[in-house]
């Protein structure tokens, strides 16, 4: 590939990337600011890899945790022994490299092109330490077809700015650009936000455009930022070319999935795999609030069979079929979903798949990077292979009692009350500890089966010392209410911030104790869990936090009242501005003694008048 890359490229070896000879405009960026503190960050860190501690130590905000976190990766994990392994890959819009790192590490070889220079830069760092990667800073439109074909292309999250750069209709353009690479037999991973999505019907803005239900009502412009339903993404690949597709649901999104739905698992019976309670453990929160609770919806859409068109992102694998290979291209039916969790230190990253057997599903789970767990450390995970139990997850009894309106404590104490007297059952006898085996038993963590018995799920991890119950009550009722997502309007005098909610339900359930009791114990779990787990949550933060009530207003006057504050918001901003320019020009400055004087002689002008009509008075006064 260099003889031909020589030819078509400039290579700049202070940035580790090819480069025409005159540098294309390229309109797109997360801006100065966050590009260059990624391109810091990457600089100083030893460890770039995909599961990196010391890169998960800067995932501070949003664009740092999208750039540079390992969940990425997780939209491609559940293919990465199919597809991935040993593969060529051409990767159309890389960006920052998030997912180009998590390429490099896995497939034979990786070509990944970016429009930006300075965004094709940052990748080539993060990738600095391998050698099996090219990166082209060029327009995926102009990319020669001389760089090659490859076993597989992606566009992950690149189609919907095909009409920013390529005008009406580029989004076809695109597709077939990307399928001219393939290989015959090779398949092209494409990804993008679904506008029929279920967020984007709660009214959550889009997050290309900021604004509510534009593609819902399909608003979008014939040359800016589009995205697509299932339909017309289906319809799109198939008039590319691609006659063998396969959907895949990556959960929340594609941007940061932690579960991914196999393409059995988005068609299974519900009553087989409860798809619904992974999706709603899955959720992520938004700065704008939704109009209702999303993950309480998703049982219903589950039960529909409307899956598939309303999750919020859309990925799927599409092969070409060519006269000289009518390969049928299926996907194992034995794999349901696979779950990761890559948000702790990569010694605890694991996955976990739901297999569909003989004796019916079994739950599997492995490490990431076996053998990296450290003896005798004070948390342990076990990740033991189990059976899948169906029934109904705890946490969904509450949060079906939540979204009922003037829901009280005492009512949220009655549906916890089944689990709390089990965890008493299994206390050490003649204390109120538990076994240290007992770590992960929380509401989100048991499965009530159709007689209310209590069956715990998922649990992996223990420790070398027991856990007080107390302890073990704020940790895992915390973590609950936080899941739980928008609530309805409660009773009067119920508190919406988690912890005094927290301590009314333990005073209700276990016994009255004090505000200091329940920091106390929540300081010896977020110590614990923050230096051995690297999940950090302090008590400042956990006192200010609180559950968000869902809007009781009409969708017209939610609409109006945000009309009203975006455009009161730019006028705010253009008077600064106007006024910050004033302030900062020239005449500005050259008349300020002007100004002083003006100022002084307004003040002397009022001591004369005053003065005179002192003095008139005065004159009236004796005259009269």
């Amino acid at each position: 590939m260099y003889n031909v890359l020589s030819q078509l490229y400039n290579y700049q070896a202070e940035l580790n990337i090819w480069q025409c000879d005159t540098p294309k405009i390229f309109n797109y960026s997360d801006g100065d600011e966050i590009e260059d503190r990624l391109y810091t960050i990457l600089k100083q860190v030893e460890d770039k890899s995909i599961l990196s501690d010391e890169l998960q130590t800067f995932q501070k905000d949003w664009a740092t945790t999208y750039h540079l976190s390992a969940s990425r990766a997780n939209l491609l994990r559940p293919i990465e022994k199919t597809l991935l392994k040993d593969a060529t890959v051409l990767e159309l819009g890389c960006g920052c490299g998030g997912i180009t790192r998590y390429l490099a590490e896995t497939c034979a070889h990786v070509c990944s092109v970016e429009g930006s220079q300075r965004r094709a830069s940052i990748t080539a760092l993060r990738c600095q330490d391998l050698t099996n990667i090219t990166i082209i800073s060029d327009s995926i439109y102009d990319l020669s077809p001389k760089i090659g074909s490859f076993d597989i292309v992606t566009l992950i999250g690149v189609l919907e700015y095909a009409r920013l750069f390529g005008g009406e209709y580029a989004e076809t353009r695109l597709l077939k650009k990307a399928c001219s690479f393939l290989k015959p037999g090779g398949a092209l991973i494409i990804a993008i936000e679904n506008k029929l999505g279920l967020k984007y019907i709660a009214g959550i803005p889009e997050e290309h455009l900021g604004t509510s239900w534009t593609g819902v009502m399909d608003g979008y412009t014939s040359d800016g930022i589009v995205t697509f339903n299932r339909k017309e993404l289906e319809d799109l690949l198939i008039q590319t070319g691609f006659s063998q597709l396969q959907q895949f649901i990556p959960l929340p999104d594609y941007k940061l999935p932690t579960t991914v739905l196999h393409p059995e698992g988005i068609v299974a019976e519900e009553k087989e795999f409860q798809r619904a309670p992974l999706i709603a453990a899955s959720s992520r929160s938004f700065e704008e609030k939704p109009l209702f609770n999303i993950q309480q919806v998703w049982k219903g859409i589950c039960n529909t069979n409307m899956l598939a068109n309303m999750a919020d992102s859309l990925c799927f694998i599409a092969w070409k079929t060519y006269e000289s290979d009518k390969t049928i291209h299926s996907w194992p039916k034995n794999i349901l979903a696979s779950h990761y969790g890559t948000f702790i230190q990569k010694q605890y990253a694991k996955e976990t798949q739901f297999i569909r057997s003989d004796d019916g599903i079994q739950v599997l789970r492995r490490h990431l990077i076996p053998g990296l767990q450290k003896p005798n450390a004070i948390f342990s995970q076990l990740l033991e292979e189990e059976p899948y139990i169906k029934g109904e997850l705890l946490i969904e009894k509450v949060r079906q009692l939540m979204v009922k309106y003037n829901w009280t404590i005492e009512q949220i104490a009655a549906v916890l009350q089944p689990w709390f007297s089990w965890l008493c059952s299994q206390c050490i006898p003649g204390t109120t500890d538990l076994p240290a085996e007992l770590q992960d038993i929380a509401p989100f963590n048991v499965v009530l089966d159709k007689d209310g018995a209590i069956n715990p799920i998922d649990i992996e991890w223990t420790s070398i010392q027991s856990i007080p119950l107390l302890t073990m009550l704020v940790r895992t009722l915390s973590s609950t209410f936080i899941r739980i997502g928008q609530v309805a309007p409660p009773a009067t005098n119920v508190p919406l911030k988690i912890i005094p909610l927290l301590h009314q339900t333990i005073c209700i359930l276990y016994k009255p104790i004090s505000m200091d009791s329940i920091h106390a114990a929540w300081e010896d779990t977020e110590n614990k869990v923050t230096c051995y787990l690297g999940v950090d949550c302090p008590w400042e933060t956990m006192i200010h936090a609180e559950l968000s009530v869902i809007p009781n207003m009409p969708l017209s006057m939610i609409q109006s009242l945000k009309t009203d504050l975006c455009s009161l918001s730019e006028e705010n901003k253009n008077l600064r501005e106007e006024l910050t320019s004033c302030y900062n020009s020239r005449s500005w400055k050259l008349t300020k003694p002007l100004r002083f004087f003006s100022n002084k002689l307004h003040n002397y002008r009022a001591v004369i008048k005053n003065f005179f009509t002192f003095n008139m008075l005065l004159f009236i006064i004796i005259t009269y």
